[in-house]
């Protein structure tokens, strides 16, 4: 009977000790299994948390370079809106216009007797060759060819077929010719007119 007792009473022990390791073991089972999940949470935290200031910071860059291409893209387009703007007042304005002067007798002779005077041509020891159009011939004899024999004494009218319009001065001791034609001129003052349009439009 008394060894029936203290079997049981081994037994119980057994028993208790068993259950007592078996809880022990949940607990740290559980426990460990506890810091995996708050450890994934952590990390999946920390990523998602990583991953929205990468996002954001693509976001701003994807901003400021919109923002620049933007802005080069206006600014390229006003540049070459202004351009437009300037060589079509070079055409229209300069260009017609001259093209207009340089058909016209009597601005041709003005400009000659000025770029004589100017030039001190008229004291030349030799002839001045001045040159005409070939076209322009019966014209030019009709019209100013004889106020210009009279103004400059030491001139020569001649006709040169290479010449579309203007005219051209050639003296005689000089190893230089002076070619005048609206093309010319426009090449001279587009430079200028292109400046002086862009500070009277654009500049503020």
């Amino acid at each position: 009977m008394v060894e029936d007792k203290k079997l049981d009473s081994l037994l119980e022990r057994i028993y208790q000790d068993g259950v007592e390791k078996s809880n022990r073991k949940s607990e740290e089972v559980l426990a460990n299994t506890q810091r995996e999940a708050d450890k994934i949470i952590s990390d999946a935290k920390e990523k998602a948390s990583s991953i929205v200031v990468e996002a954001e910071k693509k976001a701003e860059e994807l901003r400021r370079n919109t923002l620049t291409d933007v802005s080069m893209s206006g600014e390229q387009a006003i540049s070459a809106l202004k351009q437009r703007i300037k060589d079509l007042i070079v055409t229209d304005v300069l260009a017609n216009d001259l093209k207009e002067a340089f058909v016209n007798a009597s601005f041709l002779e003005s400009l000659i007797l000025e770029i004589v005077k100017k030039g001190d041509l008229s004291d030349s020891k030799g002839d001045i060759s001045l040159y005409f159009p070939e076209s322009k011939k019966a014209e030019i004899e009709n019209t100013v060819a004889s106020s210009i024999k009279k103004s400059i004494k030491n001139v020569v009218i001649q006709f040169d077929s290479k010449l579309s319009n203007g005219f051209k001065i050639v003296p005689a001791e000089g190893n230089y010719k002076l070619q005048f034609t609206d093309e010319d001129f426009v090449e001279f003052f587009k430079d200028y007119i292109k400046q002086k349009t862009e500070d009277i439009l654009f500049k503020k």
